[in-house]
């Protein structure tokens, strides 16, 4: 059972890391913090890095998990470059 939000999101996110391994994605960190934001989710597959947000929704009443994060949301949080470089050495 489960006690609080946070805690059903930990556990939707490592359910999201196990079907991405099993999809042949490798997971280079999670719940990634610095001044830009956080973000739950970042994996390798192949030559890509992959940024990974977790939404869940109990029912679709208040809509897909997917309609809650728009790319804009992310373009303007998020700089690219700067999460690259600090993951350089992680990705070797």
């Amino acid at each position: 059972m489960v006690k609080n939000k946070r805690e059903l999101g930990k556990q939707k996110e490592s359910l999201a890391c196990e079907l991405l391994k099993l999809n042949g994605y490798q997971i280079i960190e999670r719940n990634y913090s610095c001044r830009l934001g956080e973000i739950d989710i970042i994996a390798k597959d192949g030559m890509y890095l992959v940024f990974v947000e977790v939404k869940y929704r109990k029912n679709t009443a208040s809509g897909f998990g997917f309609e809650a994060v728009d790319d804009w949301t992310y373009i303007k949080r998020f700089d690219a470059p700067e999460l690259l470089s600090e993951h350089t050495a992680k990705l070797v």
